[in-house]
């Protein structure tokens, strides 16, 4: 039996190119904004400190300078990957299967995520500059974002193909489309389980 990575993510590949084109335009604008927006955001926040405690909540993302952790801080952190391994992993499927969920519900909910998503990097590029930025998101800003993008993309495929149908097509084309979609949360949760392995061990030893 041969590998062939295309027959593997021939689901991911059939992603139509618009809603791919979409996604990543909306998380360009987003990301933009979010630069843009931090210093006027940042003062509000120091008068609301409450409103940042809510929005940083279920995002990995925290409005500080990033300081590569050090000395006691640093095996204090490779002692404890697992729990971190264990609590990223649980957290980004969750948010994975929150979009493809309410995708097939509400056909533009993927790209309020999306906007949501690029507006805390963002700031956080502001906060940390584009150095301490690569640090913190790298190795596995390199799997997580494109696959929130696929992620964002198919569910805004599937959910607007749904909206479209016709009340007498409806039902199978749901069928259809929920089988392309658990296929692609399958395969996306997967990665997303790499990408927690990178950042809660591999970079504690490599990208720091």
């Amino acid at each position: 039996m041969t590998f062939n990575i295309k027959t593997m993510f021939r689901h991911v590949l059939s992603i139509k190119t618009r809603f791919c084109i979409v996604a990543l335009g909306v998380f360009a604008v987003s990301f933009l904004s979010g630069n843009l927006g931090a210093p006027s955001y940042l003062r509000h926040l120091q008068t609301h400190p409450m409103e940042g405690r809510l929005l940083k909540g279920p995002f990995p993302y925290g409005f500080y300078p990033y300081t590569p952790p050090s000395g006691e801080f640093l095996a204090k952190a490779r002692k404890s990957w697992s729990s971190d391994f264990k609590r990223i992993v649980l957290n980004n499927i969750a948010s994975v299967t929150i979009c493809c969920a309410l995708a097939t519900v509400v056909f533009f909910f993927p790209y309020v995520h999306t906007t949501v998503n690029g507006l805390l990097l963002g700031i956080t590029f502001y906060v940390d500059g584009p150095s301490m930025f690569l640090k913190r998101c790298l190795p596995q800003g390199v799997i997580e974002e494109p696959l929130f993008l696929i992620i964002a993309a198919a569910g805004y495929q599937v959910g607007w193909t749904i909206f479209k149908a016709s009340w007498k097509d409806k039902k199978g084309i749901i069928v259809q489309q929920f089988k392309f979609l658990s296929i692609i949360w399958v395969q996306c949760s997967l990665l997303l389980i790499v990408a927690a392995f990178l950042e809660t061990y591999v970079r504690l030893y490599i990208f720091l």
